[in-house]
């Protein structure tokens, strides 16, 4: 039987476990262990929330969320995760991620977690315990939705707050909030993005097929905000080498101050040749999913900034492990995020934000602008009138599923 993808009225989500899993007919919500029976149990959600209004680029365009959660309960705990797979930049689908994890679930690596201290296994994640290579070794979208969850489980189990667990293991200090950048995609007017959405502390354009317009949106921005905030373009792979040359040169003077994936993903020595003939600095994205990404980038001269986002590149440990990575090469860095993040992961970059310093910038997500309805409580939602974010209260990411989620539950028959 061929893998099925169904949605029925309430948007429960059904796919074929013999074709994905040919060993053994498994079921969500069963337990799991390589050690015997450890009492966990687990749930999935493929959430597909819509939004009020069409995000786009020049490599996708959205109108609903397309993230999985994961619900762990263990000894009268619970842990929860998200990640958001994106296709066209990991390979990863909501599906794979699902199979992904259930079947990693049953690891050895999963007992071993969940009797760590949630510091030993975020340090042992991002510097290679092999007791953890189980999880470690996931596609990036796995890897964060199980990890979150298991560290929101430890945490929760010790009453310890998630960003005590980053600093303790990245050796780093808390910061109470965090200045953000605002995003302007192709839906949005101008005007109203100049009126509505400030302060500007540093502004994201995303980057059309009309580049005479984007000159003109880059110089009205510059006048808007003066001289010393970044304008970031974010071509998303858009641009081909000729275009990319001629754009690059004229929003530079325009205003623009950096320029994120210009070209087709991983194209590291054309980046390097066009960050020469440019003079124009030149953030990965899409190209940086890996640390191994990071690593030939540098080598090859290929960039000037990492954009770093926890589901994309692993999880926080594999976020953390390209921060060390650029902190030690003089590389800048932003914490990004995907677009219409539904709520651990939004929490999770709140925790990672306000505990490590260094960066370039910080995106927060829209989804308190996008979303009519959440599904986690309370949502952490910026701070609209001065662009700032702060930690969420409580322990662990800080946030708890609301009944909304139960909409989105998914079965394996």
């Amino acid at each position: 039987m061929s893998v099925e993808h169904r949605f029925r009225e309430n948007t429960l989500s059904y796919y074929s476990v013999e074709h994905l899993h040919p060993f053994k007919r498994l079921r969500l919500n069963g337990i799991f262990s390589s050690r015997g029976d450890i009492g966990m149990r687990t749930r999935f959600f493929h959430v597909t929330l819509p939004l009020k209004r069409p995000f786009a680029h020049m490599a996708h365009k959205r109108t609903t969320s397309d993230s999985v959660v994961l619900m762990i309960e263990h000894q009268g705990v619970t842990g929860i995760g998200e990640c958001a797979p994106r296709k066209y930049v990991t390979g990863e689908t909501a599906e794979q991620v699902i199979w992904s994890v259930n079947s990693a679930l049953k690891s050895r690596g999963v007992a071993e977690a969940l009797e760590a201290s949630p510091i030993e296994f975020l340090s042992g994640m991002l510097n290679g315990d092999k007791r953890f290579s189980d999880i470690a070794s996931l596609p990036n979208n796995a890897r964060c939705l199980l990890e979150m969850a298991l560290l929101d489980w430890l945490c929760h189990a010790r009453s310890i707050a998630l960003c005590d667990v980053i600093a303790a293991s990245f050796e780093s200090g808390l910061m109470p909030s965090k200045e953000i950048t605002r995003v302007l995609d192709g839906h949005r007017n101008l005007d109203d993005f100049l009126s509505s959405d400030g302060p500007f502390h540093c502004i994201k354009v995303k980057a059309t097929i009309n580049s005479q317009s984007d000159i003109e949106t880059v110089e009205k921005l510059r006048e808007s905000i003066g001289p010393n905030r970044d304008i970031i373009v974010d071509a998303n792979m858009g641009w081909t080498d000729e275009n990319a040359r001629s754009s690059m040169a004229k929003l530079g003077r325009a205003g623009a101050t950096l320029f994120e994936e210009p070209l087709p993903a991983r194209r590291y020595l054309d980046l390097a040749d066009l960050r020469a003939t440019t003079n124009q600095p030149i953030m990965l994205d899409e190209s940086l999913c890996t640390l191994q990404d990071g690593e030939e980038a540098i080598a090859r001269s290929s960039v000037d900034a990492f954009n770093i986002r926890i589901s994309k590149n692993g999880g926080i440990s594999g976020a953390l492990g390209l921060i060390r990575l650029a902190q030690s090469s003089g590389i800048r860095w932003q914490l990004g995020v995907q677009v219409a993040e539904v709520g651990p992961l939004v929490a999770a970059e709140r925790h990672l934000a306000c505990t490590v310093g260094g960066y370039l910038t910080v995106e927060a997500g829209i989804g308190d602008e996008i979303f009519d309805e959440f599904v986690v409580d309370p949502y952490p939602t910026p701070d609209r009138k001065n662009n700032t974010i702060i930690l969420p209260p409580g322990d662990g990411l800080g946030v708890q599923l609301s009944s909304n989620i139960n909409k989105y539950n998914t079965a394996l028959t």
